[in-house]
Order: structure tokens, then C-alpha cells, then sequence
């Protein structure tokens, strides 16, 4: 490559020309001396002749010079051209003809490491990498040269995403696009109505489901999502095999760790009891437990029975906020009207009430899909009820209950409650409480004592108004048949007889032949 660097030839012929129109001036001086000195006084036509003939040698070669040195000038000028020098650090790797090269180069590196591994992102340690222009006369770029020799001066390397989950790392994907739209998938999967099948939260406890006569249940709309532990995103370098799929951290996310949990039945728990006091829903010991299917929903189960409560754990927690709208119908009051002629406990309904309509808002809280927290926003009422009016008869007869039932235990607690379970129905309550007496629930006649193998020792209590009371596995009986007793005379004491898990009371109402919910008729303690 042709270079000269320094005083550039230009400016040698500007001095060059300095010095001819020095020496025009002397010559000129030294003509007219000479003239005079060998000839005297001429005719003037001669001497201005002569002097126009060493006047015009003179201008030309002023003239020569100066075209000389134009030329001169613009021939460097056409031929300075910009030329870059490649560093990497402080090491000098050649010249090429445009920073485009460079980038072009660097380019290329990439994409030949992304062909080999398209699953992993690579970079270059391109801060390294520093251009500086210079102008040089017929300077010229080495272009293949210098970006070969760049290209093997600079090692790519792979760099990923860590995502760091409540401080612990547990994955690592190709880069932050991949990560956040990974995030937003769990968020999205958790804030619908409907949670991943299986899935649970071992510390969270779900709230009831209402009791609200729902007309019609609206569509959820989603507030706001969020993941409740701290979520971090590092950048780091990597190997190549370090990068997880996509979907594979999804999954992982979602499901989390499957630990298995085995509960140990002790003495006195009941299905529900358990679901309470681990705060697990009590549709995972039914589905999880299908080998004691029959004892879980009668409430049978023994001491030393063992309970498989494993459950998905995901990695994360989803909170959601969600906004719904229901439909739902407004119980009417009914107003007694109080009749001496009538038995007491009998009623006749005069006027038939009709339940109201009223549109309420709820804002629920879910935790992975798990309703946690519901209040209610707005209540609008459509349409009122109207009460119903009922005769109640006031007439006393000897036997014949008041039609106001009193809890059968003192301080009782319920231990299992009234409902359908796997298509079978638990026709009462369990109770249990320290103190083991049982009472008589309101005024009747004892039609039956007597054992049988699911109930034991029970007692069945005629209230002469189209109630009767049922009081199971006892461990002994204080009452006969045909015996009158009041409410809350000690008919027996609790025990453990018949199917029973432990010691309680089995208490049912029937109503004109039909099992009904204790609960509807007992006094609110």
C-alpha cells in the first residue's frame, strides 16, 4: 500500500512558487541595469522591446510553476482517501475501507454460531472492538485480511436469562423476551375461571363457596394478576446446554414440585375435621383416596388409617383480582300470626311469599386459581320480595314438641356435616364435645331404642307434629320406648357403637318421613 505521511507535496510547490516571484522582481531589476551600463541612452522602442521579451521568459515560468503546483495539489487531493484501523483492545488488527466491514464481520460470527445452536443467543465482546479513521494519500483498506483477523480475535460466547424465583434460580431460557412471555403464560393460566386440574395450594385455605340462591352466575372479568414472590431476570453467560424449553418451564412453573403427603387418621377425626386442620379442601381427600371411597363418605374412617393428601405444588404464586356480577334471588321474611286453636308446632301458610332479585358485584381474590377472599362491591335490588304470612298454632298437649329444636350436646362442635358425597347422602351432623351427655332436642315420646349395625345404639324421638329426632352410636341408652320427655332431658350418654371412627353423636331431623339438615332447625349458638 502506497503512504506517505508528513509535509504532503502540495505544499513544497507553494514554497516553489514563493521563490519565482522573488526572482521575477530581481531579474527584472538586473535587465534594466545591464541595458544602461553597456549601451547607454537607446532608442526607447528597442529597450521596451527588449524588456517584454525577458518579461514574457519571466511570467512563464511563473505561469509553469504555478500550473505546476495546481496540478500538483489537486492530484493529491483526488487520491487522499479514509482509511480505518481496527483495535481490539490496544492490539492494532489491520485497515479496512468502511466501519460497515467491521459490523458486516461481526455479524456474520453471530449468525454462524446461531446456525450451529439456534437455541442459544450469542454476543461478541464487541466493547473491545474500536474503529479509528485517518486519511491517508492512496490509502487503501485490507478488508478480507483485517476482518479474518478480527473474526479470530474475538470469541463469541453464549448468554441466557436466569429466572430467579423468590431468590433461588430455577430455570435459565434464551433471553428476556422469552422470559417475561413465559411469566405472563403461568399468570394467564392461573388468572382464568377455572384452575389447572389438580392443582392446589398446601398453605391456603379456600373460603366457602356462598350459600346465595344464585339466578344466574355472571362472567368473570379479570382486574389484575400478579406474582406475589420477587421475580428476577439476570443475564449471564452460559453453556449452550443450559438453556431450557420454553414449554418445559412452563409446565415446571405451573405444577411445581409433586411431594408426597401421607396423613395418619387419629382418634376423633373426621374427613372434614382433617380438611380443616391441615387447610387442604376436602375434595382432595375424596379424589386422592379412592381405596377408602365408601368409609370417607360415610365419615368411617379408623385411627391408624393412612390418607394420601399429595398435591401439586406450583413454582409460583398467582394472585388475581377478578370482578363478577350474579343474579340472585332475595329470601322473603314470613310473618307469623299467632292461633290458640291451633297445636302448638302446627302452621298454615295464609299467604305464599315470593323471593326478590337483586344484582350483586364481587371482587374476588384467587391464589392460583383458589377463590381466597371474596367482598362484595354493589348490591342492587331488581325486585323486592314479599312476605309470607303463616298461622302458628299456640295449643299445648301433653308429648307434643314446640317445634324449636335445641342442640342435643352442650357446647357441641361439628365434626361432619349434612350432604351428598359421591352420590351418597349423610343424612345428619356429628357432634362432639367434652361433655357426653345427650338431650332430648324438644318435647316427644320415645318410639324407639334399640342397635343396629351402622347406627349402634340409638334413640328415635316422636314429636307428635311431624318432626322425629334420630341420636346415633351411644354408649348407653337412659330412656325405654313410650317414655315422655322434655326438651333437653339426658336421654343417653355419646359413644362409639356401630360404624362409627370415634366418639360423637349422629343427630338427624326427619320431617314427614324425610331426612332433613339439622342445621336448618337448631338454634344458632
Amino acid at each position: 500500500m502506497t503512504q506517505f505521511r508528513g509535509r504532503l507535496p502540495f505544499d513544497r510547490a507553494s514554497e516553489k512558487l514563493k521563490d519565482a516571484l522573488l526572482n521575477i522582481k530581481s531579474k527584472g531589476l538586473y535587465t534594466k541595469l545591464k541595458i544602461r551600463s553597456k549601451d547607454g541612452v537607446r532608442d526607447s522602442k528597442d529597450w521596451l522591446y527588449t524588456y517584454r521579451i525577458h518579461l514574457a521568459g519571466t511570467v512563464g515560468a511563473v505561469a509553469l510553476v504555478a500550473s505546476l503546483a495546481y496540478a500538483g495539489n489537486a492530484y493529491v487531493n483526488a487520491n487522499m482517501n479514509d482509511v480505518y484501523e481496527v483495535y481490539v483492545g490496544d492490539t492494532l488488527i489491520g485497515e479496512v475501507s468502511s466501519p460497515d466491514v467491521v459490523e458486516q464481520a461481526l455479524a456474520a460470527e453471530l449468525a454462524e454460531m446461531e446456525k450451529l445452536h439456534p437455541e442459544v443467543k450469542w454476543e461478541l465482546e464487541e466493547e473491545e472492538v474500536r474503529i479509528e479513521k485517518e486519511t491517508i494519500f492512496k490509502g487503501e483498506g485490507e478488508d478480507p485480511e483485517t476482518t479474518e483477523a478480527l473474526r479470530s480475535a474475538l470469541e463469541a460466547r453464549a448468554v441466557g436469562v436466569e429466572v430467579i424465583v423468590n431468590g433461588e434460580a430455577v430455570a435459565i431460557v434464551k433471553d428476556e423476551a422469552t422470559a417475561n412471555r413465559i411469566l405472563e403464560t403461568v399468570k394467564a393460566t392461573f388468572a382464568s375461571a377455572t384452575p389447572p386440574e389438580g392443582l392446589t395450594v398446601l398453605s391456603a385455605a379456600p373460603v366457602e363457596e356462598r350459600d346465595d340462591d344464585i339466578i344466574a352466575e355472571g362472567t368473570p372479568q379479570l382486574l389484575s394478576s400478579r406474582i406475589v414472590e420477587p421475580v428476577d431476570l439476570l443475564k449471564r453467560e452460559i453453556q449452550p446446554n443450559d438453556v431450557m424449553d420454553e414449554q418445559a418451564v412452563i409446565d415446571m412453573l405451573i405444577q411445581g414440585d409433586t411431594k408426597p403427603t401421607q396423613y395418619i387418621v387419629q382418634e376423633g377425626d373426621t374427613p372434614s375435621g382433617i380438611a380443616e386442620k391441615l387447610g387442604v379442601p376436602i375434595e382432595l381427600i375424596y379424589s386422592k383416596n379412592q381405596d377408602h371411597k365408601d368409609l370417607i363418605e360415610r365419615d368411617l374412617i379408623r385411627p391408624g388409617d393412612a390418607l394420601d393428601l399429595t398435591m401439586l405444588q406450583p413454582g409460583v404464586t398467582i394472585e388475581s383480582i377478578e370482578k363478577v356480577t350474579d343474579t340472585i334471588a332475595v329470601q322473603y321474611e314470613t310473618i307469623y300470626e299467632e292461633d290458640a286453636s291451633m297445636r302448638k308446632g302446627e302452621t298454615k301458610t295464609v299467604r305464599d311469599g315470593k323471593k326478590g332479585v337483586k344484582k350483586v358485584t364481587y371482587q374476588l381474590t384467587k391464589v392460583n386459581g383458589l377463590l381466597m377472599e371474596e367482598q362484595v362491591t354493589d348490591e342492587v335490588v331488581v325486585e323486592e320480595p314479599l312476605a309470607a304470612v303463616v298461622k302458628r298454632g299456640t295449643k299445648v298437649v301433653l308429648g307434643e314438641g314446640t317445634g324449636k329444636f335445641s342442640w342435643p350436646v352442650a357446647s357441641a362442635s361439628v365434626s361432619s356435616g349434612y350432604g351428598r358425597r359421591w352420590g351418597r347422602q349423610h343424612k345428619g351432623i356429628d357432634l362432639t364435645s367434652s361433655n357426653k351427655s345427650i338431650l332430648a332436642a324438644d318435647n316427644g315420646k320415645v318410639v324407639y331404642t334399640g342397635k343396629t349395625s351402622d347406627y349402634g345404639n340409638h334413640i328415635i324421638i316422636d314429636h307428635k307434629n311431624g318432626y322425629e329426632t334420630l341420636y346415633a352410636h351411644l354408649s348407653k341408652i337412659s330412656v325405654k320406648e313410650g317414655d315422655i320427655v322434655e326438651k333437653g332431658d339426658k336421654i343417653g350418654v355419646m359413644g362409639n357403637t356401630g360404624r362409627s371412627t370415634g366418639v360423637h353423636l349422629h343427630f338427624e331431623v326427619i320431617v314427614n318421613g324425610v331426612e332433613k339438615n339439622p342445621m336448618s332447625y337448631l338454634r344458632k349458638k
